[in-house]
């Protein structure tokens, strides 16, 4: 909910070259660290593991609120988004890269001697 009131408080001032604020930086930046974190730790519950680069960009997020209230709406936007793709193109190579070093179901299994 906070980062729809971020994307909101955004599109308004879309049209506009002038900072996007604190408020919606706050709104647009944290609520989305808030997103990411509520999804690490439901991870955490159900697979009993930490994600951690969704941590990592959480705690991004939150730190960088104070930059993003300098930039206009649209680059803030961008900004956001933009970290939010490279998040998941991260997340897959790093699924790819866990897959391949697991064996593979169809690959038979070796004897041990």
């Amino acid at each position: 909910m906070l980062m729809a009131l971020g994307l909101e408080v955004a599109m308004t001032h879309v049209e506009e070259a002038q900072a996007l604020g604190l408020f919606g930086a706050a709104a647009l930046s944290a609520g989305a660290g808030c997103y990411l974190a509520g999804t690490a730790f439901v991870a955490r519950r159900l697979l009993g593991r930490w994600n951690a680069t969704r941590l990592a960009l959480a705690g991004l997020f939150v730190l960088a609120t104070p930059i993003v209230a300098l930039l206009s709406s649209v680059a803030a936007l961008a900004t956001v988004a933009a970290a939010l793709v490279a998040l998941l193109a991260v997340e897959e190579i790093l699924r790819r890269t866990a897959g391949a070093r697991l064996p593979s179901a169809s690959s038979p299994a070796r004897p041990t001697t």
